[in-house]
C-alpha cells in the first residue's frame, strides 16, 4: 500500500517539505516503537522555533492515517 505523505503535505500545509514528518507520523503509530509523546518533544527540542507547529501539525496528520 501507499502513504500519500507528499499529498498531504502539500494539500494541508502548502509545502511537500513536510511529508517526511507526515511519514514520521505514521510510522510512529503503526510501530509503536517509541510513543507520540516523546517524539513530540524530539521534534520541538530539534526542529527551530518558527517552524515547530508546522511540524507538530504534520507529524499528527501522519497519526491520523492510522487511526482512521
Amino acid at each position: 500500500f501507499a502513504i500519500p505523505a507528499t499529498d498531504i503535505a502539500f494539500k494541508e500545509m502548502n509545502n511537500k517539505i513536510f511529508a517526511n514528518i507526515v511519514m514520521l507520523g505514521y510510522l510512529t503509530a503503526h510501530t509503536k516503537l517509541l510513543s507520540a509523546e516523546s517524539m513530540e518533544k524530539s521534534v520541538r527540542r530539534y526542529v527551530p522555533e518558527k517552524f515547530t507547529e508546522a511540524n507538530i501539525k504534520a507529524f499528527r496528520r501522519g497519526i491520523l492515517l492510522i487511526e482512521n
